[in-house]
C-alpha cells in the first residue's frame, strides 16, 4: 500500500536517485513480486482446498454447501479484480527503472465509462453472494420470507389436516365402540383378539393426534447436550423389527454428543427406521439395515441405510411431502417422514435421501 500514496512514491524515488547503486530500488521490486505471488496464492489456494475435500464428502446437504462455498469464492475473486480495475492500480515494478515508480498513469482517465460499469458489477458480485450464502446453507440462518411463507403454509395445512382427521377419528372410534359391544358376547379366546384390536385403534388415533396437533413452529422443543450413540440405542430398542431384519450398527471411536431434544430427535430417527425396516421386510428376503453414525466438519451424521427395492427419483423428489406414501393408506397416511423433516429443520439440521432401484437407500440426519 506504500506505493498508493503520491508522497510516500516521490520520496521513494528520491532515495533511489540518491543512491549510488540500484539496489534498494531492486528489493523494492522483489518485495512486489512476493506481494503478487502472495496475492495469486491465496486466491486459487481456496479450489485446491475445495477439489481435495470434494473427495471425502459423503451427504448431499454438504455436498450442496461445497458448490456454494466454490460460487462464493469465484465471487469474491471476480469482486477483488473489479476493485483492483476500479482503483488503476499498479502493474509489477520488476524490470522497469525507478522512475516508473512517479509515472502517472492515464489509462484510467482516459476510459471514463468504467467509473460506471464496475461499480455495477461489484453491486451485481455483493447481490448474488448474498442469495449464494442463503441460496446453498452458508450460514444457519432463515430469511424472514421464508420463515413466514412456511409459517403461513404450515398453518393452512395443519388446519385442514386437524379436521379431516377429527372426521376419520369419529368413523375409526365408531369401530371402537362395535368393539367395546362385542366384548361382552365374544368367546374368551376371541376376546383377547378384540382387545388387543381396541388397544391398536387407540395407539394410531393418539400417534397421528400428535403429529397433528403440534405446534407448526416446534416451539416446545427444548434441547439439551446429549449423546448421539444413546439415541440411536434407544431407538433400535424400542422399535419391534421384522424377522428377515438384521440390524448393523456403526459407531466411531468417540462419542459425538448434539444439542438435541431427545424426545423429539427418538420420533424422528423412528420414522425414518420403520421406513427402512419396512423397505427390507417387503423383500421377503434376509436383508441388511445398517445404521452409522459420524462427523462430517461441523455436522453429526446419522445415517440410516436398507439394501431393499429403492426408490425412483419421483418418489424422492416427493418423499417429504404431507400426505405423500407408496404404501397402503388403511395403516399410512404419509405424514410421518414430513413430520421428521419438520423436527429436524427445528433443531437447525437437514435430512437428504439418497436412494437407487434394486440397490437401496440411504437417509442421512
Amino acid at each position: 500500500m506504500i506505493f498508493y500514496d503520491p508522497t510516500v512514491v516521490y520520496q521513494i524515488y528520491c532515495k533511489c536517485l540518491a543512491e549510488s547503486s540500484d539496489t534498494f530500488f531492486h528489493l523494492i521490486c522483489y518485495l512486489d513480486l512476493a506481494s503478487h505471488i502472495l496475492v495469486k496464492y491465496m486466491l486459487f489456494l481456496p479450489f485446491a482446498f475445495l477439489l481435495n475435500v470434494r473427495t471425502k464428502i459423503v451427504t448431499g446437504y454438504k455436498k450442496l454447501q461445497l458448490y456454494g462455498i466454490t460460487i462464493f469464492v469465484l465471487l469474491m475473486d471476480f469482486l477483488y479484480y473489479c476493485i483492483i480495475k476500479l482503483s488503476s492500480l499498479r502493474y509489477l515494478y520488476i524490470g522497469k527503472t525507478p522512475f516508473f515508480l512517479i509515472q502517472i498513469r492515464t489509462y484510467g482517465a482516459q476510459i471514463k465509462h468504467e467509473y460506471i460499469i464496475y461499480p455495477i458489477l461489484m453491486l451485481f458480485s455483493i447481490i448474488v453472494i448474498f442469495l449464494t450464502v442463503q441460496r446453498f446453507h452458508l450460514i444457519r440462518t432463515t430469511g424472514i420470507s421464508a420463515k413466514l411463507a412456511t409459517k403461513n403454509q404450515s398453518y393452512k395445512i395443519n388446519k385442514n389436516l386437524i379436521g379431516i382427521f377429527h372426521s376419520v377419528k369419529n368413523v375409526v372410534y365408531s369401530f371402537k365402540l362395535q368393539i367395546d359391544n362385542l366384548l361382552p358376547l365374544a368367546e374368551p379366546e376371541k376376546n383377547s383378539e378384540l382387545k388387543k384390536i381396541r388397544d391398536e385403534i387407540n395407539q394410531y388415533v393418539e400417534h397421528i393426534s400428535t403429529v397433528l396437533t403440534s405446534n407448526s413452529d416446534m416451539d416446545s422443543i427444548l434441547p439439551s447436550k446429549t449423546s448421539a450413540k444413546s439415541i440411536i440405542e434407544t431407538v433400535v430398542n424400542s422399535i419391534k423389527k421384522p424377522q428377515n431384519v438384521n440390524v448393523q450398527t456403526e459407531f466411531p471411536n468417540e462419542d459425538y454428543c448434539v444439542f438435541a431434544d431427545t424426545y423429539y430427535l427418538n420420533i424422528a430417527i423412528s420414522n425414518v427406521l420403520k421406513n427402512a425396516y419396512d423397505a427390507v421386510a417387503d423383500t421377503g428376503k434376509s436383508e441388511n439395515v445398517k445404521i452409522k453414525l459420524f462427523s462430517e466438519f461441523d455436522s453429526v451424521v446419522f445415517a440410516i441405510c436398507d439394501s431393499g427395492a429403492g426408490l425412483d427419483k419421483k418418489t424422492q423428489k416427493n418423499m417429504f411431502k404431507p400426505f405423500y406414501t407408496t404404501k397402503s393408506r388403511i395403516v399410512n397416511w404419509g405424514i410421518g417422514l414430513s413430520f421428521t423433516k419438520k423436527i429436524i429443520s427445528a433443531h437447525r439440521g437437514h435430512i437428504s435421501i439418497n436412494s437407487k432401484k434394486n440397490i437401496g437407500t440411504e437417509f442421512y440426519i
